[in-house]
């Protein structure tokens, strides 16, 4: 018979899970605002699309674009900038456009195809005098 003591094992396989549960947090979030990344959206993205790819049903797809974002960190700086960024993730107001694609079975090729339409639909709805949604027509 013998008899082991797994304790520190024990030990070192939990603090090694808490450490790459954080490491996984860090690759998926930004460090300034603590909402999700382009990484981890891109990620979610290509699996939503390939989910109703094989299932069908409704998909679309909103990017949204801080109104006059750029002209808040020229003018003010880019810590005031941060400032905003923070706010804005802790849902605080600020104005955004936004583009709206929807996934079509007969016409959607492509996620990128996809994007291409809601990117499309954003730069319209700056265009249109921002603070707005626009769907892509």
């Amino acid at each position: 018979m013998t008899i082991s003591d797994v304790t520190h094992a024990s030990m070192m396989q939990r603090a090694r899970d808490e450490a790459v549960a954080k490491l996984k947090q860090f690759a998926d979030r930004d460090g300034l605002t603590g909402i999700a990344n382009r990484r981890y959206f891109d990620m979610r993205l290509a699996d939503e699309f390939s989910r109703w790819q094989r299932y069908g049903g409704e998909l679309s797809l909103l990017l949204f674009d801080l109104d006059h974002f750029k002209r808040i960190n020229d003018e003010f700086g880019h810590l005031v900038g941060d400032t905003v960024l923070r706010v804005m993730a802790e849902r605080v107001p600020v104005t955004a456009s936004v583009g709206v694609s929807t996934a079509k079975s007969d016409v959607t090729s492509s996620l990128e195809a996809l994007i291409n339409e809601a990117d499309a639909a954003l730069y319209k709805a700056k265009r249109e005098g921002r603070n707005r949604a626009v769907g892509f027509a």
